[in-house]
């Protein structure tokens, strides 16, 4: 069993998580940016009908709140419990209250980040539901896990909830190895039997998905392994997690935002259209529409 964390490791883990939640921030207010003026266009739905929208902007309360406690947190222990003289002995025993909020956020800012990777998943394989069910009975398994680690830890020591947490991050691998496993195979594929149009690369979209999920799931491998090795760093590596969850996300959306994205940049309403790598002309100078290669419109 690791002993409990340090000063030295909370000071390490307010410093690295304040410049990933300042990377966090930066790249949210763009892709917010992006998002807003993209919506004004003329056939654009308002963005408060968007699920993404709504998720994004969900899970950046909730990486705000949980980065707002743990400064808290460090000031409580650096300055004001007995005077700043016994931090070792603060940060040693649980705060019941605030470490509470402090891991209720952290988890609510991983089941928010799969739920937005199943939700891509969906929305790439044409929402067809039996691709979903897997990953949905990991990220149900992910919530029962978390809410059971959040009872059962209640009132003990926080190398308890450590332990606790290694099926939560099992979870958070399986759905996040499928589900980019999955788009990417799907996108190969397509991508494989048509040559896109109009500056429309669906290799850059490839890229930017497999980018983001590998950040978010190398993370929570490198916690289970610092978990295994009962290291010191599995705080550390836990803390900072919401700020990557937050990061993966924002930057695909960012990215996706400032046009790289598998549908042209006129219309989010557009239909996808591929150049035949066939030289027979159709009806439309060698064009066919997402639906003949059996993909419609994709908006994430």
């Amino acid at each position: 069993m690791p002993s409990p964390p340090t000063p030295i490791m909370q000071l390490t883990e307010l410093t690295v998580g304040s410049l990933l939640y300042g990377t966090y921030l930066n790249l949210f207010l763009t892709s917010m940016y992006i998002l807003v003026k993209r919506s004004r266009g003329a056939h654009t739905s308002p963005l408060h009908h968007s699920t993404m929208f709504v998720l994004g902007c969900t899970l950046f309360i909730t990486v705000t709140a949980n980065w707002i406690i743990l400064i808290i947190i460090n000031f409580n222990g650096f300055i004001f419990f007995e005077g700043g003289t016994a931090a070792p002995e603060y940060f040693a025993i649980p705060r019941l209250g605030i470490q509470a909020a402090l891991w209720g956020t952290a988890i609510v800012s991983i089941i928010l980040n799969d739920c937005m990777m199943i939700y891509r998943l969906w929305v790439v394989w044409e929402r067809k539901k039996g691709i979903v069910v897997l990953p949905i009975l990991t990220w149900v398994g992910l919530i029962v896990c978390s809410t059971l680690a959040a009872i059962d830890s209640w009132g003990k020591i926080v190398t308890a909830k450590i332990v606790i947490f290694i099926p939560i991050f099992v979870f958070i691998v399986m759905t996040n190895f499928y589900c980019t496993g999955l788009i990417a195979w799907k996108i190969w594929r397509i991508t494989r039997i048509c040559q896109p149009l109009n500056g429309t690369n669906l290799n850059h979209f490839l890229a930017m998905v497999i980018e983001s999920s590998a950040l978010y799931t190398a993370w929570a491998l490198f916690f289970v392994v610092s978990q295994q090795e009962t290291s010191i760093l599995q705080y550390f590596s836990f803390g900072v997690h919401p700020m990557i969850a937050g990061i993966a996300n924002a930057l695909l959306q960012a990215r996706i935002g400032m046009g790289k994205t598998v549908e042209p940049a006129t219309s989010a309403l557009t239909s996808i259209h591929f150049a035949t790598r066939s030289t027979d002309a159709g009806p439309s100078a060698g064009e066919v529409s997402s639906r003949d290669v059996g993909m419609k419109p994709i908006t994430l």
